[in-house]
C-alpha cells in the first residue's frame, strides 16, 4: 500500500487526476465540501429567449418588499382593512412574536460570529499570477476524488486535511528554495518590495518577513509598520507545526472554497474558509501558528494571504434585518404591504382557531 504521507503533496495527488481535457466538472459535490453555488438569476441583461420573466421567478422579498401580487385578499375578502376586523388582536400578537423572533435570530448570528473569530480564518489565493497555486489545488482535488473512487484504501484523511497539508508543504518548499543561491533574483524582488528584510546578509538567521495591510486607495498591499517583522525561522517553525497538525483528521473542521475551484477560474482571487475545532490543545496550537502567519508577506510566495474571519453576517440574516427591522422602524407600525403580508400569513392560523373554537376544542396560540 502506498504510504499516505506520499499522497500529501500536489504532485503526488495530481498523478491520479484524470486528464484536464476530459475531467468532468459537473459531478455531485463530495460529503466534505460544498457543492457549486446555484447560478445567479438577478444579474445581467435579459436575453432574447422565452425564459420566465424576472418578476415571475422571484419571491416576495426579491420583488420589492411584499409585492401585492403575492398577498391578494383571500381571507374574509378584504385583508387590507384588517385593523377593523375581528382578529385584529391576534394579528397584532403575531406581529410582535415575529419581530421578537427576527431580533433573536440576528442576535444568535452575531453571537456565533464572535465565536467563529476564535477558531476561523480566511485565505485568499490569487488567480492568474505566476506564484498562484490554484491550478495545483484544482489538480490535487481532482486526483484525490479519483483516488477515493478507485483506491479508497489509500485515503487516510478527509480531503480538507490533505489539501491544506499540500498548501503548507508547497509554501514550506518555496520558502526553503529562497535560501538557495540560485534564488537571488527572487530574493532581490522581495527585498525591493519591502517584504523580506535581510540587512544585506545571506545568513537566513538574519532574515525577517514583514506584515502587510491592504491600502484601499491604491488597491494594493503595503508594508504594515505597526507590526514587528517575523523571523524567517519562526515562519518555518509555524508552517512545520501546521503541517504536523494537519496530518491528523481531527485537526480541521473546514478547509473549503467559497466558490467552486474549476479548471478555468475568473476573478482576482479565491477565498477559502479555514476553521479549527473549538477545543483541544492541538487546535489552540494550530490557531496560534496560523495567527503568526496572518497577513505575513511570507505567504505571498504562494500568492496567498491569511486573515482572521471578520464574522460578517450571513446573507440570509442581512436579508431579514433589511426587510423586517426597517419595516418596524416607523412610529405608525408596519408598512401597509407588510401589514397585508402578516394578515396573509396569519390566515391559516386564525381559520384553524375559529374551527376549533366552534367545535369546543379551544387552543391557546
Amino acid at each position: 500500500m502506498t504510504d499516505p504521507e506520499e499522497l500529501r503533496s500536489f504532485d503526488a495527488l495530481a498523478m491520479y487526476a484524470p486528464p484536464l481535457s476530459t475531467h468532468s466538472q459537473s459531478g455531485k459535490p463530495h460529503a466534505d465540501e460544498p457543492g457549486a453555488k446555484w447560478p445567479r438569476r438577478d444579474k445581467g441583461n435579459a436575453g432574447k429567449g422565452r425564459g420566465t420573466p424576472k418578476r415571475e421567478r422571484e419571491g416576495p422579498f426579491e420583488s420589492g418588499l411584499f409585492d401585492d401580487r403575492y398577498y391578494e385578499p383571500s381571507y374574509s375578502g378584504h385583508w387590507h382593512s384588517w385593523r377593523s376586523g375581528p382578529h385584529n388582536a391576534e394579528i397584532e400578537r403575531l406581529q410582535t412574536q415575529i419581530t421578537q423572533l427576527q431580533r433573536a435570530v440576528i442576535r444568535h448570528e452575531d453571537a456565533l460570529n464572535l465565536m467563529r473569530q476564535e477558531v476561523s480564518f480566511v485565505i485568499y489565493f490569487r488567480i492568474g499570477v505566476d506564484a498562484s497555486i490554484i491550478p495545483a489545488i484544482y489538480r490535487a482535488q481532482a486526483g484525490w476524488r479519483e483516488l477515493q473512487r478507485t483506491q479508497p484504501s489509500k485515503i487516510s484523511a478527509p480531503m480538507r486535511n490533505d489539501l491544506f497539508e499540500c498548501v503548507l508543504k508547497e509554501l514550506h518548499r518555496r520558502l526553503k528554495h529562497l535560501e538557495e543561491e540560485a534564488s537571488q533574483e527572487a530574493r532581490d524582488h522581495l527585498i525591493r518590495a519591502g517584504w523580506l528584510l535581510t540587512n544585506g546578509s545571506t545568513d537566513v538567521s538574519q532574515w525577517q518577513w514583514t506584515y502587510l495591510s491592504w491600502d484601499p486607495a491604491r488597491r494594493m498591499l503595503i508594508v504594515n509598520r505597526d507590526r514587528t517583522a517575523l523571523p524567517h525561522q519562526r515562519v518555518l517553525d509555524a508552517i512545520g507545526m501546521l503541517m504536523s497538525g494537519a496530518a491528523k483528521p481531527e485537526a480541521l473542521t473546514r478547509f473549503q472554497p467559497f466558490r467552486q475551484v474549476t479548471q478555468q477560474m475568473t476573478g482576482e482571487s479565491v477565498r477559502f474558509a479555514l476553521q479549527y475545532p473549538f477545543l483541544g490543545e492541538l487546535a489552540r496550537s494550530m490557531y496560534a501558528s496560523t495567527l503568526e502567519l496572518r497577513n505575513s508577506a511570507s505567504t505571498q510566495v504562494v500568492a496567498a494571504q491569511f486573515k482572521i474571519e471578520r464574522g460578517d453576517r450571513a446573507g440570509l440574516i442581512k436579508h431579514i434585518a433589511r426587510y423586517f427591522a426597517a419595516s418596524f422602524a416607523g412610529a405608525d407600525g408596519p408598512a401597509p404591504r407588510l401589514r397585508v403580508a402578516f394578515a396573509e400569513l396569519a390566515a391559516p392560523i386564525i381559520q384553524t382557531r375559529s374551527i376549533l373554537d366552534r367545535q369546543g376544542a379551544g387552543i391557546a396560540l
